[in-house]
Order: C-alpha cells, then structure tokens, then sequence
C-alpha cells in the first residue's frame, strides 16, 4: 500500500515523499479533533483511496485519510506508533529507517543553552 510520508520529521529521515508498505490486517489509526489528538503528529498516512501497488485489497477506500504511522511525546520521551509491518520480511529495505530512526531518536537528548 502506498502511504504518503512528512519527511521533514527526525523519525522519516532520509525516507521518500511517497513510500510503499506492507499490509496484512494492520492497524490504522484515526486522529481525533483537537484537543484529543492534542500532541499527536502524523509521520506517514494513506493519501489516497486507492493505495494499493500489488495483489488484492478490499475496502481500500477505508484507509484514506488514516494514519499508518505516528508519533507523540509523552512525558520526557515520545512515542511511535507504526500500524504496518516495517520489519517484515524483504519490507525492511524500504522502511527499516523507521525502526532505525527511532532507536537513534531514543537515546537524543534536548539540550538547551543559555547565552549571556
């Protein structure tokens, strides 16, 4: 399936605009009105109503506009949320920077210096 991907965010860095995943029953998930999605960013969504690239899907249609992977601070940390398999099988080639991206962004710190 075809997900559309914000890759100005630290955890789709180096990804492509457009990227294809794989999909087997996966979560999608749906953002609320704000406030409830408050902090909630999306990193790669289902842009379209026909986001299948190869074999069979249906109700596809249901998958536009939902969030395939997002990410939320929580606390002193933040929180990923993938939906799709990124480690399956030969799928890591082309998504396997998530996974990498978020153990990098794990040990980041923020570090703020005041100049006198």
């Amino acid at each position: 399936m075809r997900v559309r991907v914000d890759n100005s965010r630290p955890l789709a860095y180096g990804m492509p605009q457009d990227l294809d995943v794989f999909f087997n029953n996966s979560p999608v998930m749906r953002m609320q009105p704000a406030p409830a999605s408050a902090g909630l960013t999306p990193v790669a969504w289902f842009e379209s109503d026909r986001p299948l690239r190869s074999g069979w899907a249906w109700g596809q249609h249901r998958l536009q506009g939902g969030l395939a992977i997002a990410e939320a601070k929580v606390g002193q940390g933040n929180l990923f949320l993938f939906g799709p398999e990124i480690t399956n099988r030969g799928q890591p080639h082309g998504t396997f920077k998530f996974l990498f991206n978020g153990i990098y962004l794990a040990g980041v710190r923020t570090q703020t210096r005041l100049i006198p």
